[in-house]
């Protein structure tokens, strides 16, 4: 007897909820590491065995075999920054764990060194009070005008130096919100992932050359005759492997660095490229790649049709509380 629909869908329901028990509740950075890199080298070993079988039609070429590549990408670049940002806890801990201990001085001896400290210090303020004494005795012999000029000034200053401050002080709230703004900012862009600091993090800030980047690559394996050229050359073929990994691991890094409006932006340069390109391939009469047929190129447009509507849908559904909350 069959098994119902729902029932299979319930079992990989299943399967993925316990997948991301697995990987995402367990809060235990080296246990994820090890998940995430085991799967990536699995789903990459899948894509490099079924290799022959995956790219005999367009719409698998596009559609399946080239995301394989890219989702191993993804979680290999996803499991190493955590292992990297694992190990830098671990080193960090032990540099804090080596560090010796100051012992503490006893109070008699603090108390010897400050007495030690405030001795050569007394005989320069006798001499600052035998100085202060002689000018006071020659201004008050001769030079009372000038004390009086000197006062005014003083006074004058003194208001325009109030002035000044009362001016920054209204100013400085705004500043200060400006200074505030702009560190958490900084710290929101550095902080991003575990990978975060050195010169990569200053390129790459906001994630904008490593989007960038990714719609450039993802661009260029629209074009059939790449495709084409992957399937006579052997250098293009490991050109794709080597192009599509970078993008995963790009991918992985710059999304947590970017925030939700640029993350929007690409996502959507991105799906209405794939839109316009399936719309072409599905309207075109003629074969635009030579090693596939018409059919198969009709169907790889429908699929990037369908993936330029399900990605917009899974990011907002991933998206959901954010957008809530901006809405509320």
């Amino acid at each position: 007897m069959r098994r119902p629909a729902w029932q299979w869908l319930k079992s990989v329901y299943e399967l993925i909820d316990a997948l991301r028990g697995a990987v995402g509740v367990s809060h235990h950075a080296a246990v994820r590491s090890k998940v995430l890199l085991w799967g990536g080298c699995v789903v990459l070993i899948v894509a490099l065995v079924g290799k022959q079988w995956l790219t005999r039609s367009m719409s698998l070429h596009m559609l399946v075999h080239i995301p394989l590549i890219l989702i191993a990408g993804v979680m290999l670049g996803r499991g190493w920054a955590l292992r990297a940002f694992q190990l830098g806890q671990q080193s960090q801990e032990s540099q804090e764990s080596q560090q010796p201990q100051q012992p503490q001085q006893p109070q008699q001896a603090q108390q010897a060194q400050q007495a030690q400290q405030a001795q050569p210090a007394q005989p320069a303020q006798q001499g600052q009070q035998a100085q202060e004494r002689s000018k006071g005795q020659l201004l008050r012999h001769g030079a009372a005008g000038q004390i009086r000029q000197q006062a005014e000034v003083g006074q004058t200053g003194q208001t325009g130096q109030t002035g000044q401050t009362g001016q920054t002080g209204q100013r400085a709230p705004a500043g200060l919100l400006l200074s505030a703004s702009r560190r958490t900012a900084a710290d929101a862009s550095q902080a991003s992932g575990p990978q975060a600091g050195g010169l990569w993090a200053q390129l790459n800030q906001h994630g904008l050359a490593g989007l960038l980047l990714c719609s450039f690559i993802g661009a260029y394996w629209m074009i059939p005759k790449a495709l084409d050229d992957v399937l006579l050359n052997g250098q293009a073929d490991v050109f794709k492997f080597v192009s599509v990994l970078a993008v995963g691991w790009l991918l992985q890094d710059s999304a947590l660095r970017a925030n939700n409006v640029i993350q929007l932006f690409f996502l959507g340069n991105f799906c209405w490229m794939s839109a316009i390109v399936g719309m072409l391939y599905r309207e075109n009469p003629q074969r635009l790649c030579n090693f596939y047929l018409l059919g198969d190129q009709e169907i790889a447009g429908t699929g990037l049709i369908v993936l330029a509507i399900l990605l917009p849908v899974a990011w907002l559904w991933i998206r959901r509380r954010y957008i809530w909350r901006f809405l509320q």
